[in-house]
Formats: C-alpha cells, structure tokens, sequence
C-alpha cells in the first residue's frame, strides 16, 4: 500500500493527549511505517492482549468501516497478526452502520462471525439506540452472544473480561 496524501497529512496530535480518551500514550507510537524517510503505509491499529486473548484495537481516528470490504481488510489485518478479537470505536464506524435498515451492520457483522473474529464495539452508543428501537434491540441481541459486543470503553472489556468470556464461550458451544 502507498503512500496517500491523506495519511500523509492527517495529523497526529490528539490521540492520546485527550484526557477522556481511552487509548494511551503507546497507541502514539506506531501510525506510520516509515522506510528510507518516506511515509509507506498508514497503521491505524495495535496489537494487545486482553484476558489473555490477542486482539486487534483500532485507533478512533483511522479510516471508517463502511462496508464489508472494509470489515474483511480489518479481518485481514487481525488474521496476519493472529488476533482473535478485534476492538472498534464507534468513531470508525460509518452512520449507515447504525441504520439497520440500510443492512451495513449486517454485512459488516457477518464478515466477523464467517472469520471466527469477535467483534468489540466500544463507545457512547446512546444516541442511535434512542433513535432507533431496532437498533437498540440489535445491541441487546448482540451482546448476549459471543461474536459481537457493544461496550462503553475499553476498560469495561478489560475488567468484565471473565464474565465477558464466559458468555462467549457458551455462545459458541451453542453453535
């Protein structure tokens, strides 16, 4: 992948120096490959471990999920790293995907479920599911299982993680 005048210019300020931010200062570390002096690629990712689970987390500011495509390039990433779990914030997601009618979220979620890749979804979500009851019932829905969370930070995966993995783990026995 080349160089885009995009990543090229996005800056990088902000990220971690937001103190309401969920993601450290080490996510600061590794936005871009840089060979011989010149930008390569854009990494809008880093890797971690989570309950002893290798998990692929998304910077807030990388590039938008918009459609399934973009869910199978994350996928991609996450199976070249071996990660088992992949950690979205809500800012990469495009509004279509909290429109369930436009099927987005359903593309998109079923990419993760053919790929065997937990989906976790974190931030403010309140303001789509007070706009949709659908979508409200879809997060309920969806947090019961084991392929697809909705969860308000990071930190709430971190110290739920037990009883998050219990869920998951008998979610996917049913199958």
């Amino acid at each position: 992948m080349g160089p885009t005048s995009s990543a090229r210019d996005r800056s990088l300020s902000g990220i971690a120096d937001d103190p309401g931010n969920d993601y450290d200062s080490r996510m600061q570390t590794d936005l871009f490959l840089v060979y011989d002096g010149v930008v390569e690629e854009a990494v809008w990712h880093r890797l971690d471990e989570i309950g002893g689970v290798r998990t692929l987390e998304c910077f807030p500011n990388g590039e938008q999920i918009q459609t399934d495509r973009d869910a199978i390039e994350l996928i991609s990433a996450a199976l070249q790293h071996r990660a088992e779990m992949i950690v979205v914030p809500v800012e990469r997601l495009s509004p279509e995907f909290f429109q369930l009618r436009t099927g987005v979220a359903g593309d998109i979620v079923q990419k993760f479920v053919q790929y065997r890749r937990r989906l976790v979804i974190v931030g403010d979500i309140a303001p789509y599911v007070t706009k949709s009851s659908a979508f409200g019932a879809f997060v309920i829905e969806a947090n019961r299982g084991g392929d697809v969370w909705f969860l308000p930070n990071r930190y709430a995966l971190e110290s739920g993680w037990e009883s998050a993995k219990s869920c998951a783990t008998k979610g996917r026995a049913d199958r």
